[in-house]
C-alpha cells in the first residue's frame, strides 16, 4: 500500500500543470494585486495571488465562466467574463465597484460546500447600504433566508431551519448558543463585517449536523498591504427607531499586513410602528474588535480578538405587556487564528483554523402580576467556554478536486442557574434555584 500510494502521489503531481491555468490578476494601470481573492461563479473553491498578482486554478473550469476578485481590505471587483483559456498566463485587469450594489450569486468561496448549494456573497457596500442593526436584518432580502425569533435578538434561518440546523461562522469559527431558536450572533456589529457568504444547501459532512440547514460565514474587515493610516468615525441618529449610534475605527497596512482597531457603541428605545409604540424593543450593546493579517512563507497568517457586550436586549411580542421577555446579559469574547497555505505538500491550499472564546447570557422572563396572581420572575444565566481547532487540504485528482480535513469543536465550563421568584399577592418573595454544570456527578 505504501509504494501504491507513493506512486499516486506521482501521478496527481505531474499531470495536475496540464489541468490548470495560470492567472495574473492587475488593476487598470497594469500594477499587479497581490493577496487578492479569486473565485469562479458556480464553482467551489478560491485561490489566492501571489507578490505578483499570479493565480492558478486547477481543474480547468469549462468556458465560459466569470471570475470574481476580492482585492484585500475587502473591495470587490467587477466580474469578468472569461471567453477561452490562452495557452499562457491569463491576464485579468479588474476594476472595483463603486456605485454598484452586487449580491454575487454563485461564489462562496469560504465555504465547503457541495456543488448543489446555492451560494451567495453580499459584500461590504450592499451590507452597508442597507445599514442593518443585526445578522439577520442583513440577510433578510436574500432567498431562503428567513428570522426566528423577534426584534433585535433574531436568528438567522437558512431554509427555514433553525434552532441548530443553521450554522453561523465569524471568521472561520462557529457560533454558539444555548438559546432554542439557536445562535443569532446579535453581539455582531453589522459595521465591521467585509463580506456575508451564504450555502443555502446541507454542509453535513464538513461542518456536521448543525450545518444541516445550511452555512452562514461572516468576515470582519481586514486591511490591504501598504494601506496608507486610516481613521473613520460614523454615527447614527434615528427618529421612528430612535437609535444613537457611533463607532470608529483605525488602520494601517504594511508591507505583510495590515493592522485594524475597532470600537462600537449602540443604544436603541422602543421603535415606532403605525399602530404606535412597540413595547419591548430597545436594546444596547457595545464592544471592540482588533484583527491583523500577514504574509507569512507561503501563506497568509491572521489573527483577532473580538469583545462584545449585550445589555437588555428585548423581544417584542404580542404578549409582551403579559409576559417580558428580554437578554439583561449577553457577552461574548473570541480569539481566532488562521493559517492559509498554498502550494505545499502536493496541496493546492492547506488552512488551519483555532478559536477559543467565552459565552454568558441572561435571559429573563416577567410574567406581570394580574387581579388573581402575583408576579412571577424567571431567569435562566448560562456561561461557557467555547472552542475549535480546524485544519483541511484540497488537491486535483484527475478532474475532480478532493477536499480533507478534521474539525474538533465543543462546549465545555457550561454552568447553567435557572431562578425563579414569585411575588405572592399577600406579599414576600418565594425564591428557588437550580444549578446544572457541565460533567455533574
Amino acid at each position: 500500500m505504501y509504494c501504491l500510494w507513493l506512486s499516486f502521489i506521482t501521478l496527481l503531481v505531474t499531470a495536475a500543470p496540464a489541468l490548470a491555468f495560470q492567472g495574473r490578476i492587475v488593476n487598470a494601470h497594469g500594477v499587479a494585486i497581490a493577496g487578492a481573492e479569486i473565485t469562479i461563479l458556480g464553482r467551489a473553491g478560491e485561490s489566492r495571488t501571489d507578490r505578483d498578482g499570479r493565480f492558478s486554478w486547477t481543474p480547468d473550469p469549462p468556458t465560459p465562466f466569470e471570475v470574481l476578485v476580492v482585492a484585500p481590505g475587502g473591495v470587490y471587483m467587477k466580474p469578468i467574463l472569461v471567453q477561452r483559456i490562452p495557452a499562457g498566463v491569463l491576464q485579468l485587469t479588474v476594476m472595483p465597484l463603486v456605485n454598484e450594489v452586487v449580491t454575487v450569486s454563485g461564489s462562496a468561496g469560504s465555504i465547503e460546500a457541495t456543488p448543489a448549494s446555492a451560494t451567495a456573497t453580499l459584500s461590504a457596500t450592499e451590507i452597508g447600504t442597507r445599514a442593518p442593526a443585526n445578522l439577520a436584518q442583513a440577510l433578510e432580502n436574500l432567498a431562503g433566508i428567513s428570522q426566528v425569533s423577534e426584534g433585535h435578538a433574531a436568528v438567522p434561518a437558512v431554509r427555514g431551519l433553525a434552532r441548530g440546523r443553521t450554522l453561523i461562522l465569524l471568521d472561520g469559527a462557529r457560533v454558539s448558543s444555548e438559546r432554542r431558536a439557536g445562535p443569532s450572533a446579535t453581539f455582531l456589529d453589522p459595521d465591521v463585517i467585509e463580506s456575508i457568504e451564504v450555502a443555502r444547501g446541507p454542509g453535513s459532512v464538513a461542518y456536521g449536523s448543525d450545518a444541516f440547514g445550511g452555512v452562514i460565514s461572516v468576515r470582519t474587515r481586514t486591511v490591504a498591504p501598504l494601506a496608507p493610516f486610516g481613521v473613520r468615525i460614523s454615527g447614527t441618529v434615528g427618529a421612528g427607531i430612535p437609535e444613537r449610534r457611533l463607532s470608529a475605527d483605525l488602520s494601517k497596512g504594511f508591507a505583510q499586513g495590515g493592522v485594524l482597531l475597532a470600537a462600537h457603541a449602540r443604544h436603541a428605545d422602543d421603535y415606532d410602528a403605525p399602530d404606535g409604540e412597540v413595547f419591548n424593543s430597545g436594546y444596547a450593546d457595545h464592544g471592540f474588535l482588533g484583527r491583523i493579517t500577514y504574509q507569512m512563507g507561503r501563506g497568509l497568517f491572521s489573527a483577532g480578538g473580538q469583545s462584545d457586550f449585550g445589555r437588555d436586549i428585548e423581544r417584542p411580542r404580542n404578549d409582551s405587556r403579559t409576559i417580558r421577555v428580554f437578554y439583561p446579559i449577553e457577552d461574548s469574547h473570541r480569539l481566532t487564528v488562521a493559517y492559509d497555505l498554498r502550494d505545499l505538500a502536493g496541496f493546492s491550499r492547506m488552512v488551519f483554523t483555532g478559536f477559543a472564546g467565552s459565552y454568558t447570557q441572561v435571559t429573563d422572563q416577567d410574567r406581570f402580576a394580574t387581579s388573581s396572581t402575583g408576579r412571577r420572575v424567571e431567569r435562566a444565566d448560562v456561561t461557557a467556554h467555547d472552542f475549535q481547532l480546524r485544519g483541511g487540504a484540497e488537491r486535483l485528482m484527475g478532474p475532480a478536486r478532493v477536499e480533507i480535513g478534521v474539525d474538533l469543536n465543543g462546549r465545555y465550563g457550561l454552568r447553567a442557574i435557572d431562578v425563579a421568584e414569585v411575588h405572592p399577592p399577600t406579599g414576600g418573595i418565594e425564591r428557588t434555584e437550580n444549578l446544572s454544570i457541565d460533567a455533574a456527578r
